[in-house]
């Protein structure tokens, strides 16, 4: 059985006509990022820093916005595990 080269896609553009260095080739769909993730993570990080601010303006308040921290810190890590699940990387060739 002799072998023969892989047909480009239907639609793959004129200089992607042999598979790449893994024998594939690229999916057509970029990878999807989550933009609403990145937004909530910025404004988390914003309230700590600005929480930090106060504590060094009001140091009796130093007790208070560590608590306030450590319920942020929760928070952070449920928006990163509430996101879309990561894509499946493809089986090697």
């Amino acid at each position: 059985m002799a072998t023969s080269p892989i047909p480009a896609p239907v639609g793959a553009a004129p200089d992607q006509s042999n598979p790449g260095p893994g024998g594939g080739f690229p999916s057509p769909a970029p990878a999807q990022s989550d933009d609403r993730g990145a937004q909530l993570l910025k404004i988390l990080l914003g309230v700590v820093s600005s929480l930090r601010v106060v504590a060094q303006q009001v140091p009796a308040a130093t007790s208070k916005v560590r608590q306030i921290n450590d319920l942020v810190a929760q928070v952070i890590g449920d928006v990163k595990s509430s996101g879309p699940p990561p894509e499946t990387q493809a089986p090697p060739v």
